[in-house]
């Protein structure tokens, strides 16, 4: 089996890629601030001596906040908890920097890691409702930082919702009102590298550790399960 994900792994490097450009994006809030500062002194000196000082001090700050209003974040700071339909705290995860998910029609997942990736692998059940349907998810990766620190990104686009069957990347049992864009989901984000090694195991939803002791059955759809513990993984 592991030998099977590092030949999957090898071809979708081949597959993938796409480079965004040499400058690798930024994550989080953008902010300017400008300070300007003047100090005109004279001194004029006569019989009489006269000393004058103006000051005059100008600060502007100003901040700008873009958020996607059209995704559902799941990203957290360490010890905050992302639900579905709920965006945590600005601040990075150490490894995994953001996961999404876009659901009106068809579902839509986004991933983003700052290790040098090749693919990421996204389980999702609905942990509410018990038992439920278990599915896998393959995400190749969609850009690869060249410069600084590893960042990849990696995502997978219009998998047709509520279909009745399931297929890896392209079809989900799951609907868009009464699961992804609901709280009752649960979701394991991980992320691999090319030779097929564990990078990020990060458990987020209505029952994140659940899902990482495997309480959930995944009825055979499971991929690399043993990969899936307390040891590897971490629950927000």
């Amino acid at each position: 089996m592991r030998a099977h994900l590092i030949l999957l792994l090898a071809l979708t490097a081949a597959c993938s890629g796409g480079e965004k450009g040499s400058d690798d994006p930024v994550v989080g809030p953008d902010a300017d601030a400008d300070a300007d500062t003047d100090t005109d002194t004279d001194t004029d000196t006569d019989t009489d001596t006269d000393t004058d000082t103006d000051t005059d001090t100008d600060t502007d700050t100003d901040t700008d906040t873009d958020t996607d209003p059209t995704s559902t974040a799941h990203t957290a700071s360490t010890g905050e908890t992302a639900s579905t339909g709920d965006t945590g705290g600005t601040t990075p995860l150490p490894l995994l920097a953001s996961f999404s998910t876009t659901c009106g029609v068809d579902l839509d997942l986004f991933v983003a890691g700052n290790v040098d990736g090749l693919v990421a692998l996204v389980d999702l059940a609905d942990t509410a409702n018990y038992p439920s349907w278990y599915e896998v998810h393959t995400l190749p990766a969609s850009y690869r930082s060249t410069t600084g620190a590893p960042y990849t990104e990696h995502s997978v686009t219009g998998i047709q919702t509520n279909t009745g069957m399931y297929v890896d990347g392209a079809l989900s049992l799951y609907d868009c009102t009464n699961h992804i864009n609901d709280i009752v989901m649960s979701y394991i984000v991980r992320i691999y590298d090319n030779s097929g090694d564990l990078l990020v195991c990060e458990a987020f939803g209505d029952d994140a550790q659940g899902m990482i002791d495997r309480y959930y059955p995944d009825y055979g759809n499971a991929v690399f399960p043993a990969d899936i513990n307390g040891t590897n993984c971490i629950a927000h």
